[in-house]
């Protein structure tokens, strides 16, 4: 079992994956079939609790709309910058990358929201 563990925390370091629980039923084999019919389904009818990872998705979703808010609000922003400003390149510049880090947040913010739907 703890080989077992240890490659398990290495495939979840590897990944980027948290362990936020551990089973361990050191009185059961899965080499032997005696049994293992029996565990599966006791498994299979175990229940899940999701509140942990709907929460997660609900924050996922809502962090996602407001970065999506925020990049659209970046947009008007350059959209309305006054050409003749004396500062127009400067202003520009600094939407540019604040729009950039945006970007950055929202395809991290998809990313994770795949990985939580998957």
């Amino acid at each position: 079992l703890d080989a077992q563990k240890s490659r398990m925390k290495a495939f979840a370091d590897y990944n980027d994956y948290e362990i936020i629980r551990e089973y361990q039923d050191a009185g059961k084999s899965g080499r032997s079939i005696e049994g293992r019919a029996r565990f599966m389904q006791d498994k299979i009818n175990t229940q899940v609790d999701t509140t942990a990872i709907d929460q997660e998705i609900k924050t996922c979703e809502k962090n996602l709309r407001n970065n999506t808010s925020l990049k659209m609000k970046l947009i008007e922003e350059m959209d309305a910058l006054d050409f003749d400003d004396k500062h127009y390149d400067r202003k520009k510049a600094d939407l540019n990358v604040r729009l950039d880090k945006a970007y950055d947040k929202i395809e991290e913010l998809e990313d994770r929201f795949a990985s939580l739907l998957s």
